[in-house]
């Protein structure tokens, strides 16, 4: 029989009853007098908020946006689920500040509490671009290279590959490949004195795959590869993840020899240490 730590770290989320959750708690239960949801009280103060643009409601956000969350027209998959946690994320906190209803502020930190929760049963985790909360998947792999990483701008580049949006959108992997192109360049020697085959798969990529330099277009003569601009989309996407696997291998090599390098100083070659007079 199991006792209840292991029920509790056992639990698994159903996407679809997370969202209908998070849906009742903020379009449909009661949280003032009038029996009004959250939802409503925001619609009247939406004015007050940093609501990132022209909007007079959260109505007129919602169609400036193409937002549905009230009436999704599709089955609910991780990644609606994801923008669902990150839209009332952005509203919520601002809510529990100072000046709002005390009951909109208990009603939006209980929803933020959910969130948290349903997050980390997704086994993703937040971060911030450009000054708003995403959630993005835990990997392993993402988490050791960037323990190496002391540039938070870079850091959060990193983890935001990973995100959902990110599915597809060629130009915004290019950006952060970029990111990590400048940051490895003064690497490179060392990335090739532990592993050459890496270091000669990275740079290729980044020269020949038009990321560092326009590859894709025969006017640029000099740096026109014709393999890589006939390649569609799907294709180009494949390489790229490639590289940014490739690149978090890279900052986990120069991270191990750092640690190699520590634990090399310190050992005793199966030699019995002196005794200390």
């Amino acid at each position: 029989m199991k006792h209840f730590a292991d029920i509790l770290r056992a639990q698994t989320i159903d996407v679809d009853k997370a969202y209908k959750d998070l849906h009742y708690m903020f379009y449909q239960q009661p949280v003032f007098l009038s029996g009004s949801p959250l939802e409503r009280y925001i619609n009247k103060v939406f004015c007050k908020l940093n609501s990132q643009g022209n909007s007079i409601s959260l109505d007129d956000f919602d169609r400036k946006n193409n937002l549905n969350f009230y009436n999704p027209k599709k089955a609910i998959e991780t990644d609606d689920l994801v923008l669902f946690c990150e839209y009332l994320t952005f509203f919520c906190r601002q809510i529990t500040g100072f000046g709002f209803l005390r009951d909109a502020q208990k009603q939006s930190e209980l929803i933020l509490k959910q969130i948290k929760e349903t997050i980390k049963l997704l086994h993703y985790q937040e971060i911030r671009q450009n000054g708003v909360a995403v959630y993005v998947p835990q990997s392993p792999e993402t988490e050791a290279a960037v323990a190496f990483i002391t540039e938070e701008g870079l850091k959060n580049n990193l983890l935001f590959y990973n995100h959902p949006s990110l599915k597809g959108h060629l130009e915004e992997k290019i950006k952060i490949l970029n990111c990590m192109a400048r940051d490895l360049e003064p690497k490179r020697h060392q990335i090739k004195s532990l592993n050459q085959k890496l270091e000669t798969d990275i740079f290729s990529i980044f020269n020949n795959c038009d990321i560092r330099h326009n590859n894709a277009t025969p006017e640029s003569e000099k740096k026109y590869n014709q393999n890589f601009a006939s390649l569609d989309d799907c294709k180009k996407e494949k390489i790229y993840d490639y590289l940014y696997r490739c690149c978090l291998i890279a900052y986990i090599e120069l991270q191990n020899a750092d640690v190699q390098e520590l634990v090399s100083n310190v050992s005793f070659s199966g030699k019995t240490p002196q005794k200390m007079p």
